[in-house]
């Protein structure tokens, strides 16, 4: 489960970065300050946005992650079993310092370019050049797809390790569990690519075809509630996340200080 916690972290900065950012459009609102002139670093600095841009890029990373995880675990599980969870926090680690990069990318890009067109405090266009843009949006919707096609391959090889396993009479809570993480994750797959990928994916190609995207605001909006939808899938699928959160709310713990890995399958 310690891949889930990581999925689940990543689309709660996703989804807080995109809250927050309403709450400060709503704020700008109430004072009547909305209109007045803002220059994209004031945008950017002043603002949410940039952990709502972060959070995409980096739920996007960490579904790419998850997928080749599944794929390894269901297609090698001897070689899956052999892999210390410590594999999983240097993968995280990784994912990290990619943010961070891309983050002072962000940063430096709006800091350093002339001005973008004109702002106001609504901070309703990217605060940043239109290469950066573009950068995050490909980004996404190319590395988004490519998880959607590496659990393509993951499905494939767990139907022959459900096979194998009657045949070889694995232990049928494991052979449960797997199945269970498995599709959870495959579902979180197919809504990522449905309301994350595929608006990015038609924001993308309407620039590079040079005309507007159509219902750009709902396209916008349809990716920020990835997050929501994930976040439900979690609580309704997975009985270990369901217990967690409710020892975290409640301020309890189970006494034990032993990592959650992911679960293998085993003879």
């Amino acid at each position: 489960m310690l891949i889930i916690g990581g999925m689940a972290a990543v689309d709660t900065i996703y989804g807080l970065g995109a809250f927050l950012f309403g709450i400060y459009r709503l704020a700008v609102i109430a004072d009547g300050s909305y209109s007045a002139k803002a220059t994209q670093w004031d945008c950017l600095s002043g603002s949410p946005f940039f952990i709502m841009n972060i959070g995409m890029q980096l739920s996007a990373l960490m579904n790419t992650f998850i997928s080749v995880d599944r794929f390894i675990a269901v297609a090698f599980a001897v070689r899956y079993r052999a892999l210390h969870f410590y594999y999983v926090i240097k993968a995280f680690i990784l994912i990290g310092v990619y943010g961070m990069i891309s983050c002072l990318a962000m940063f430096a890009s709006s800091y350093l370019s002339p001005p973008i067109g004109i702002l106001n405090r609504l901070c309703s266009g990217p605060p940043f050049p239109a290469w950066y843009n573009i950068f995050q949006l490909s980004f996404t919707a190319g590395i988004g797809l490519l998880s959607v096609l590496i659990y393509i391959g993951v499905y494939v090889a767990h139907g022959k390790m459900l096979k194998a396993a009657v045949h070889e009479r694995l232990n049928d809570q494991q052979a449960k569990r797997q199945r269970r993480l498995t599709v959870t994750i495959g579902v979180i797959t197919v809504s990522t690519c449905v309301l994350f990928v595929a608006p990015s994916a038609t924001i993308v190609v309407c620039y590079f075809a040079g005309v507007p995207a159509p219902f750009g605001s709902a396209l916008g909006i349809m990716s920020r509630t990835s997050p929501i939808v994930h976040f439900g899938i979690y609580i309704a699928r997975q009985r270990d996340i369901r217990h967690a959160m409710y020892r975290l709310m409640t301020c309890k713990h189970n006494g034990s200080t032993a990592p959650i890995q992911t679960t293998t399958s085993r003879p």
